[in-house]
């Protein structure tokens, strides 16, 4: 495991067998300054690994994400039940 920490967010970032899992606490996104730097952690992982990274909420079965960010550091929202995840 591995902390990452963008302004007053921190990401603990968890290997499984190829696969990266970011927790991020959602108590903590409460300001846009908070979700900025959600966005900041998401796209400095994107391009490091070369690959989208989506925002998947925690808890949910099936997850289903609600934010993609590519390697060039765009970011959309997706609509509700677009992408759903393991």
């Amino acid at each position: 495991m591995v902390s990452v920490r963008s302004g007053a967010i921190t990401a603990n970032c968890h290997f499984f067998g190829g696969d990266l899992d970011l927790d991020i606490d959602l108590r903590e996104v409460i300001t846009e300054e908070a979700f900025e730097s959600v966005l900041a952690i998401m796209r400095f992982v994107a391009a490091a690994v070369r690959l989208p990274v989506v925002a998947v909420v925690e808890g949910s079965a099936p997850g289903y994400a609600f934010l993609r960010v590519s390697p060039d550091g765009q970011a959309s929202l997706l609509p509700a039940g677009s992408v759903k995840r393991a």
